[in-house]
């Protein structure tokens, strides 16, 4: 199985983790379930890490297999074990003498199994613990929030649909690590985003719904019902803006090899079944349905971007945007009875915007155009580790000559990309287009 479908699968340990909360909850007094509460969490805690710290040491075929399965399926239990502690934590005050020294010896162990599996084979890592903390402030302040949560939620989701996906995950340890101070925050809030937005949207669950006495006797069109309406559905909007993230970034991991899609789709689902966990826990009665539905809605959602994504051509995007550029020129064209000289001047008549290439994050096109003649090209390669060449997408009559931006464009990125391979240098003979459209042209 893969890490995306065992992650998926931990919806399966997660309910039964909650089931058994919910009832500890529903039996006795409120305050003496919340002490109940915390015990059944710590035991709870060192059980999953004690499984998994066996896992690690079990004899098979294949090494580390049964603790890469163990830790996938049992990461989001633990992430949202964690963080319900840490939530709880007050009611340690209320228990006996024994039960306080029990808890303690529970926590002591959950604190050693931590240490012992930190940053190892399939571990738990220290950014992911720090996320579960990071996840449980966020939940402590969301009656603060009350009345930011959903100006903060609206932005944040405006960030993930306009940011350059391109720009995140290659460079985000260098950019922590030797970079200003300002990108070094820059890169720390987009790695913690996920977390960010998914405890966000949890919270506008959170406050949408537990101010309403009765979703049945609400009147309909009331103020209450309206606000729980908007933010029920920025917290949608959030998370598909998210999902969005998964997507792109997942199609631009193919062409560098790199792990940004696999990073936001495993935490982004992780995440959303621990803050599951936390509003199915947090609400009452019939309100509880909304935690259920998040914790399966969320990690859905984003398993399925990230699949989408793995499925994508990024060759086969990039050939549609220079189909849809070519298309926008001949309009061009036929308006005005000549090529524009920039692709700026399409906007916003012929397109909203210039939609770029698909091959080398931060790439643009290259582009030469005139009076009966244009080419559009980009920089090209065939797969992440090939080396790069000159592709012309489209193209109609005669350019002036060999010299163009896709030239400038290649010498300075030849060296970075063709390092270690061997330099080719190829101007593939255009693909046959369509005859202009401008009379003589």
């Amino acid at each position: 199985m893969t890490s995306t479908t065992l992650t998926l699968l931990g919806l399966i340990p997660a309910g039964v983790i909650i089931l058994g909360g919910l009832l500890i909850l529903y039996t006795g007094g409120e305050t003496a379930g919340h002490r109940r509460l915390l015990q059944y969490l710590l035991f709870v805690g060192f059980v999953l890490l004690f499984v998994k710290w066996l896992a690690a040491r079990s004899p098979s075929q294949f090494p580390g297999r049964s603790d890469f399965v163990i830790s996938y399926l049992l990461a989001p239990s633990i992430w949202g074990v964690v963080v319900l502690i840490l939530i709880n934590i007050r009611a340690f005050n209320e228990l006996s003498g024994f039960q306080k020294l029990s808890a303690l010896l529970l926590g002591a162990g959950i604190c050693i199994l931590f240490a012992f599996q930190w940053n190892g084979l399939y571990g738990i890592y220290s950014e992911y613990l720090v996320m579960a903390v990071l996840l449980a402030v966020l939940w402590g302040l969301r009656r603060h929030l009350h009345k930011l949560d959903l100006l903060i939620g609206f932005l944040l989701a405006v960030w993930l649909l306009a940011y350059d996906q391109s720009m995140f995950f290659e460079s985000i340890q260098r950019a922590i690590l030797a970079g200003t101070p300002e990108i070094r925050i820059f890169g720390l809030f987009n790695f913690w985003l996920p977390v960010i937005a998914v405890g966000l949207a949890a919270i506008l669950v959170f406050n949408g719904i537990r101010r309403l006495p009765n979703l049945l006797e609400t009147q309909l069109g009331s103020a209450p019902l309206r606000l729980t309406s908007l933010r029920l559905g920025l917290a949608i909007f959030l998370m598909g803006a998210m999902a969005y993230r998964i997507f792109w970034e997942t199609i631009w991991d193919q062409t560098s090899d790199g792990l940004g899609g696999v990073y936001y789709g495993e935490v982004t689902a992780a995440l959303g079944i621990a803050a599951g966990m936390l509003l199915t826990l947090a609400l009452r009665e019939r309100k509880r349905i909304a935690g259920w539905l998040f914790i399966v809605t969320v990690p859905t959602l984003a398993i399925a971007a990230f699949s989408l994504g793995i499925a994508a051509s990024y060759h086969s995007i990039t050939q549609g945007r220079a189909a849809r550029i070519q298309h926008a020129l001949e309009k061009y064209a036929s308006r005005t009875g000549h090529y524009p000289e920039q692709l700026s001047e399409l906007v916003p008549r012929d397109l909203l915007q210039i939609p770029g290439p698909v091959i080398l994050r931060t790439e643009t096109w290259c582009y030469q155009g005139g009076q009966d003649f244009y080419r559009l090209g980009a920089i090209y390669r065939e797969f992440f580790s090939a080396p790069i060449s000159i592709h012309v997408y489209a193209s109609t009559g005669s350019p002036p000559g060999p010299e163009w931006e896709c030239q400038e464009q290649y010498s300075v990125l030849k060296d970075l990309y063709n390092s270690s391979m061997e330099e080719t240098f190829i101007i593939p003979t255009p693909t046959p287009q369509p005859d202009s459209t401008i009379p003589g042209g």
